[in-house]
């Protein structure tokens, strides 16, 4: 059990990203995630960071090992 945090904010607000990346680094820090399906501006040196059992969990499913499944996540393609 743990705390969930979330925050929509507008993206026109002058140094959001730098304070963003600051608060992902705290989270890490924390021993958090950032969350995967709302979060599209996670680099993916946060992301494997943060998911360090990502190449290992059966839920996380790559479109380059799994060549035949009908769909997959564009975060692979981004991460």
């Amino acid at each position: 059990p743990g705390w969930t945090l979330a925050v929509d904010v507008p993206a026109a607000v002058d140094g959001l990203m730098e304070v963003l990346d600051q608060l992902d680094e705290e989270v890490a820090a924390a021993g958090g995630r950032l969350y995967l399906a709302k979060d599209s501006r996670q680099s993916s040196e946060m992301f494997q960071k943060t998911y360090t059992k990502f190449k290992t969990d059966s839920h996380f499913i790559s479109a380059e090992n799994n060549l035949d499944q009908p769909f997959c996540s564009d975060i692979f393609s981004r991460l």
